[in-house]
């Protein structure tokens, strides 16, 4: 799994999925990388444009399909001509590739807004934020989205066994750190690795206090990743 900053990750089964490509106005990742990532599937957690990102332009050049909600996935399919997926809360829809690799999109509650800036800059409802688990390879990946603290991380934490919860901890318009630590332990992942944070002055914080504060109270492992670095779930 490689991650570009903010909430963008790639993994890498096969198939490759992409998760919330915010690459050309992202300072820690770097417009170069709309014409360079590869991937089979766009996984979308909601409409805004640091999420909804260079959806349309990697999903045009890659043949990438779009999971996303209803709303999102008709938009994907209207402004971009994309293969999109409309899914909901709840639901949960397998993702095969050319060659027969098949992963699995679960997606579950987040709390935050949700809206679509269109290029004459009116904007568009875009129905609900969510976040959303992908299953590989006996592996479980939860990315939380942009979303505050809600009491359903404790069911998920019940119902999945979740190998790694990637959580945003900048504040203001996420969780900040001591609310993500709440969620980190009704989750119970065997990993966390913190997102959303530093891509801009509004959400700054420092992820090794959060990572420190999350290992010694709880007892489960943190990963602060670099932009672009990558790692093995």
């Amino acid at each position: 799994m490689t991650w570009y900053g903010h909430d963008a990750f790639l993994i890498e089964g096969p198939p490759n999925v992409l998760i919330d490509p915010f690459f050309s106005a992202n300072p820690k990742a770097g417009g170069d990388l709309i014409k360079q990532v590869e991937c089979d599937f766009i996984v979308l957690t909601h409409g805004h444009g640091d999420h909804l990102g260079d959806t349309l332009a990697i999903g045009k050049r890659t043949g990438a399909t779009v999971f996303a909600t209803h709303e999102i996935a008709t938009w994907c399919r209207e402004a971009g001509g994309l293969e999109a997926e409309g899914m909901n809360t709840g639901g949960t829809l397998p993702m095969t590739d050319a060659k027969g690799n098949t992963a699995r999109v679960t997606m579950v509650p987040a709390h935050h807004s949700c809206s679509i800036l269109e290029p004459d800059g009116s904007v568009k409802p875009g129905g609900i934020s969510v976040g959303v688990i992908i299953e590989a390879d006996d592996k479980a990946v939860y990315h939380l989205g942009d979303t505050g603290l809600l009491r359903d991380f404790k069911t998920i934490g019940e119902f999945w066994d979740i190998d790694a919860a990637l959580i945003p901890i900048g504040d203001r318009f996420t969780m900040g750190p001591e609310s993500a630590a709440i969620a980190a332990n009704w989750i119970k992942p065997k990993k966390v690795i913190p997102m959303h944070y530093n891509t801009f002055p509004l959400i700054e914080q420092n992820p090794h206090i959060y990572a420190s504060a999350v290992q010694q109270k709880l007892g489960i492992p943190v990963e602060v990743m670099e932009p672009g670095q990558t790692i093995e779930i």
